[in-house]
């Protein structure tokens, strides 16, 4: 979005007077509009107006019998399979057994410029006695479980 100002004339020492908003063009479309900004209209984010939050990698092994659930403020997850079966539970409910060695599957969250994504808090990784898997997630630091 361009704005389009106007400002006042200054004449004889005046103090300057702060311009006005008289329209807006759309770049995009080359429309212009008249009048005052659309409301929500301000600058665009930039990653550089907040804080990013610190993430820390995590690693953890597992051997059965264990169930591993995503800890809360999880942005991302990568499970491998060291020795099946291991029973993978996604944030929609639905339960893959994996029985191939080696195999891996991972998970992220969009986030936005100032904060990471968050995985749903249901999924889980399932390792029965003589299977084992290992598992990789990122979070904020300090949230690490």
């Amino acid at each position: 979005m361009l704005l389009l100002v106007r400002s006042p004339c200054v004449c004889g020492g005046a103090p300057d007077a702060d311009p006005a908003v008289v329209g807006w063009l759309d770049p995009a479309t080359g429309l212009f509009t008249a009048g005052p900004l659309p409301a929500g209209a301000g600058p665009c984010p930039n990653p550089g107006d907040c804080d990013p939050v610190p993430m820390c990698p995590q690693l953890l092994g597992l051997t059965g019998p264990e169930t591993w659930t995503v800890p809360a403020a999880t942005e991302s997850v990568s499970v491998t399979v060291a020795c099946g079966p291991v029973t993978v539970t996604d944030c929609a409910g639905n339960a893959t057994v994996i029985n191939e060695c080696g195999t891996a599957f991972s998970w992220s969250a969009p986030g936005s410029p100032c904060a990471p994504g968050v995985l749903c808090g249901s999924l889980a990784v399932d390792v029965p006695d003589g299977a084992a898997a290992y598992i990789q997630w990122s979070a904020p630091c300090g949230d690490e479980s």
